[in-house]
């Protein structure tokens, strides 16, 4: 009996000590607490806020390599130009992108595009580029029967054989334009020019094409 009422008098003790506890938590999770978020909030930077980045200036722009090419024909390729301002990662963007655009013009085997220097904000660009061969003279020589067989029945006769040359020239003054020309003798007399200019005006955004084409039979 003296057992029992010792676990009696423990059990009423906790029930009443329990609601204090649970307050006690309580206060304990709302009060230290609360300062340590109101500081985190304070020090967390808000959304809408923007880091600006150092911009730098092309100053100027380097070109070599290139014989035959005008350094204007590179430069209208370039998606950027001296004066302008840009970040240095949209910089190199642009490299690539200038690389890529010099090679379709298909007048270039290899180009390089990179930084020169740095002077303070100023940054100065160099391209280098190595250039195709331009130049295509072929021999042109074709019996005018409809095979060999037939040409054979006619004793392989030069009389009737077209012979000539075949000129072309893929950047004809460095300007990525092109010029055609045969000259064809023999069964059939063939003259024919072919002269393709892109960049023909001072904004190297029209150009123009002309042809001139003779034949006659022997």
């Amino acid at each position: 009996m003296p057992v029992v009422k010792k676990y009696s008098w423990c059990v009423i003790i906790i029930i009443l000590i329990c609601p204090s506890l649970k307050g006690w938590c309580q206060s304990v999770e709302s009060g230290p607490l609360s300062p340590v978020l109101s500081r985190d909030s304070a020090t967390k930077p808000p959304e809408d806020t923007v880091y600006k980045r150092p911009s730098f200036v092309i100053s100027q722009i380097f070109i070599s390599g290139n014989i035959k090419t005008k350094p204007y024909i590179i430069q209208r390729e370039l998606p950027f130009k001296t004066g302008d301002s840009v970040y240095l990662p949209d910089l190199v963007k642009g490299f690539r992108r200038a690389r890529e655009l010099l090679i379709n013009t298909r007048l270039f085997n290899d180009v390089i595009v990179a930084l020169k220097s740095f002077h303070g904000n100023e940054v100065d660009v160099t391209i280098e580029v190595r250039e195709r061969w331009y130049i295509f003279p072929i021999p042109y020589f074709k019996p005018v029967d409809r095979n060999l067989q037939a040409w054979a029945d006619n004793n392989y006769a030069l009389s009737r054989v077209n012979y000539g040359l075949k000129f072309s020239h893929n950047n004809f003054t460095g300007r990525n334009d092109k010029l055609r020309l045969w000259l064809i003798t023999g069964y059939t007399k063939q003259v024919q020019l072919n002269y393709d200019q892109p960049y023909a005006d001072k904004s190297l955004k029209h150009g123009f094409g002309l042809g001139i084409f003779y034949s006659a039979l022997k």
